[in-house]
């Protein structure tokens, strides 16, 4: 009996240790899997920056006017250029370490750098912006991450009134303190998201798009909770969508 134990023990240890080994490959796989569509889906929103300045200088060279614009585009190229860069340098180390560089910023001008991105997509698209821009502090992030989480959201508020037939179409950005943390909402007069979906939202690949891949939203909650903040989702008094994010316990003591 014993040495049938004995047997058995040994039998359970190897057992266990295949297991480990296959969580171990499932988990590598899994991050790569999510860094893989990550990177697509990011790099897809500033390859579309890029495209439509590349297009607008091109029109601009076609007529021979104001050729200081033809420089404007090519400038917003080459910074989405070191944007995107910066981008999958700060994502393959989310996937790959749990070693991560955190920098004292403005928020503010974060969310700003985010703004300035998008300011040709709201012109055509006739949405009105209005930012509100009051924390007015540093706080220790990985900037080029938590701007795509800004970015990622506006973008989001974007596509949502692009796919709205509102005159008056309008996107709010506020900053603020919020119990001595940092508190970002981005807010649209958008359809809004239906509540029996608003759960799963931030699910991967969870989208209330037309052929979109719904990595954006789960990709910025992913980040958020990287940095011990918090992320959510509401329906605000124009019967649009309000996305929040806290930043917790980064606000630096004097």
């Amino acid at each position: 009996m014993a040495e049938e134990s004995k047997q058995q023990l040994a039998k359970l240890l190897i057992e266990k240790e295949a297991l480990i080994e296959h969580l171990i490959k499932t988990t590598t796989l899994i991050h790569s899997g999510a860094l893989s569509a990550a990177l697509a889906h990011e790099l897809n929103q500033f390859l579309a920056v890029i495209q439509v300045n590349a297009e607008q200088a091109n029109a601009v060279l076609a007529t021979h006017h104001q050729p200081e614009s033809v420089a404007d585009n090519l400038n917003r190229i080459i910074k989405v250029n070191q944007s995107a860069a910066e981008l999958i340098a700060s994502l393959k180390g989310l996937f790959m370490s749990s070693d991560e560089t955190m920098n004292s910023v403005m928020i503010d001008k974060i969310i700003f750098s985010s703004v300035e991105l998008y300011q040709k997509r709201l012109k055509q698209a006739n949405i009105e912006l209005e930012c509100k821009l009051e924390f007015g502090e540093e706080i220790s992030v990985q900037a080029s991450l938590i701007q795509q989480v800004f970015s990622n959201l506006l973008v989001n508020a974007i596509e949502a009134l692009e796919r709205s037939d509102k005159v008056d179409k309008k996107i709010i950005i506020e900053s603020g303190s919020e119990k001595e943390h940092c508190a970002v909402t981005i807010s649209d007069n958008g359809p809004g998201v239906d509540q029996s979906q608003s759960h799963k939202i931030f699910d991967i690949f969870e989208t209330t798009k037309t052929n979109k891949s719904g990595i954006g939203l789960w990709l910025s909650k992913h980040i958020v909770d990287r940095h011990d903040g918090t992320i959510s989702l509401s329906r605000n008094e124009l019967g649009g969508a309000t996305f929040k994010v806290v930043l917790g316990n980064l606000k630096p003591s004097n």
